[in-house]
Order: structure tokens, then C-alpha cells, then sequence
């Protein structure tokens, strides 16, 4: 995929992945290689590589230097915290989308993007949606689905289990799955709702993807990240502070639902991101 003489590629997964995570603890190049795309070829072509936090890996990083000593290697971090954030510095630029974690780590701040699915008709039904993993978010999850369920509201929470955990039965009407569900069905799912409930993890302040469906697909949002508050798009009608709101949670989704500006929208675009991690 080329978007203004930028390639997009990835790490294949899936087959042969233990082989694959064994030679990528090992570093093994040669053999490494395998498992990336066409765009291997022509590595020694770029100017600037950017990688994902999804396939980082130290093998990844030294590959590439070994194969292009000239081109700079930027890191975007997705997920936060990342524990081994010292050690990629030694050898690229990182970035990632909260403001206090890049502060707290050295590390370059850049704001969220997101490149929205074109759906046929955006669903404006009431109730609220929530798919993500555990993350510690299981207990206050449940103090959630217990509010709207007192507030006879709609919900449908799908929480991904964290295998070193136990879960009750009665867990509210909490969905709980083993393994990850697609992207495309997770927007498939929230557009059936006119909320997204979003839990962002201890002291993180940035807008996660969760806030970024809500502003591209025109949903209301429900958020325990307090700093909502703080961007230009914010409108009470459209947010709601989980602990900090003094409204009736339903009264909230009874209000008629803002607009967001097209001008502040592209501030979170693909187009406006990849121009600044390439400055």
C-alpha cells in the first residue's frame, strides 16, 4: 500500500509463530527474515522507518540497521507503558500519543490518529459499548454495568480475560472471551450503540482509539480520563467523566448529541500524522 511515497507493510503471524518468536529471541537475521514482507527488498531504499509497537521487537530494530546503517528508525508506541522503552532509544526516535508518559520517559510526544472505517449508516441507539482487554479495568467495569443496569440502560461489554486471572459467573452481563476479537468487528459491534465507555489504565492521559471512534463515528463517550476535558473538541453534551460527572448518567445520553468540527477532526488523521513523525 503506497500513500505519498509512503509504503505500508507488516510481519506475517500465525504460521510457524513459535519458530518465529524462537529465532526473533535468538536474532538470528537470516532466518528472521522469513516472516517479513516484500518490502524487505527494498529496505535500503527508505529514508525513514517507522514501527509499530504491535511488531517491535530488538531483532526488527538491529535488521534493519544492519541492512540500512543510513535511514532513521522512529518507534510508535501504541501501548503503553512498554517496559523496554530505554532500551529502543539507543537505537530510534520514539514517540507515542500521551503527553505525561512521553514526558515522565524522554520520549517524543505526538498526538493520536485514526483512520476510520467507512460504514454504511451510523447507529444512534441508546446504550453503551465497551470491547477491550482486562488490564485491572474488570472491577470497575462491573461498578459500571451495575450503574446503567440501575438506570435501566443498555449495555453490551465484552472484556478480553487476562489468563492469570479468576472470574465469577455473576459478572454482570459481561461478556468475557479468551482471545482478542478482529478491529473490524469491534466497530462492527460499537455502531450499534449511541456511547462508548472507555477505561483508560492508572495515569494515562491520552486519547486512546476508543475516544477516536467516538469523534469519527459521532458517538457520545464515557471515560474515566479526567484530562477529556482539556482538548478543543471537548463538549459536555458529548463526554461524560466517569466519578467526576454530577449528571444523571441516562440524562447524559438523553442529550442531543454535538458535532464535532471537521477542522479539529483533521488534527487526528492519518494524513496529519504521518506528516509530523516524517518531520
Amino acid at each position: 500500500m503506497k500513500n505519498n511515497n509512503v509504503d505500508i507493510g507488516t510481519i506475517k503471524k500465525g504460521k510457524f509463530e513459535f519458530f518465529r518468536r524462537v529465532i526473533n529471541k535468538l536474532q538470528i537475521f537470516p532466518l528472521y527474515t522469513f516472516w517479513l514482507g516484500n518490502w524487505k527488498k527494498s529496505i535500503k531504499e527508505y529514508d525513514n522507518i517507522v514501527i509499530f509497537d504491535r511488531v517491535l521487537s530488538l531483532t526488527l530494530v538491529k535488521w534493519i540497521i544492519f541492512v540500512n546503517r543510513t535511514c532513521n528508525i522512529k518507534i510508535w508506541l501504541w501501548n503503553i507503558p512498554n517496559f523496554d522503552v530505554n532500551l529502543y532509544k539507543k537505537y530510534a526516535t520514539i514517540y507515542c500519543f500521551d503527553k505525561k508518559y512521553a514526558a515522565d520517559n524522554n520520549i517524543n510526544f505526538l498526538e493520536q490518529f485514526y483512520i476510520p472505517k467507512p460504514l454504511s449508516s451510523i447507529n444512534k441507539k441508546d446504550g453503551v459499548v465497551y470491547v477491550g482487554y482486562d488490564k485491572n479495568r474488570y472491577k470497575i467495569l462491573k461498578k459500571v454495568a451495575q450503574q446503567l443496569h440501575k438506570n435501566n440502560i443498555s449495555y453490551n461489554f465484552t472484556l478480553q480475560k487476562d489468563a492469570q486471572k479468576s472470574y465469577y459467573s455473576a459478572n454482570y452481563g459481561i461478556k468475557l472471551v479468551d482471545r482478542p476479537i478482529d478491529y473490524e468487528k469491534v466497530i462492527d459491534i460499537s455502531n450499534a450503540y449511541s456511547a462508548i465507555l472507555e477505561l483508560n489504565i492508572s495515569g494515562q492521559t491520552g486519547l486512546t482509539l476508543r475516544t477516536m471512534e467516538a469523534l469519527f463515528y459521532g458517538k457520545k463517550l464515557i471515560t474515566n480520563n479526567e484530562n477529556i476535558r482539556n482538548f478543543p473538541f471537548y463538549n459536555e453534551n458529548n463526554f461524560y467523566i466517569l466519578g467526576k460527572d454530577k449528571r444523571n448518567i441516562k440524562a447524559f445520553l438523553k442529550e442531543e448529541y454535538q458535532e464535532i468540527n471537521s477542522e479539529l477532526l483533521s488534527e487526528y488523521t492519518y494524513k496529519k500524522w504521518i506528516n509530523d513523525i516524517l518531520k
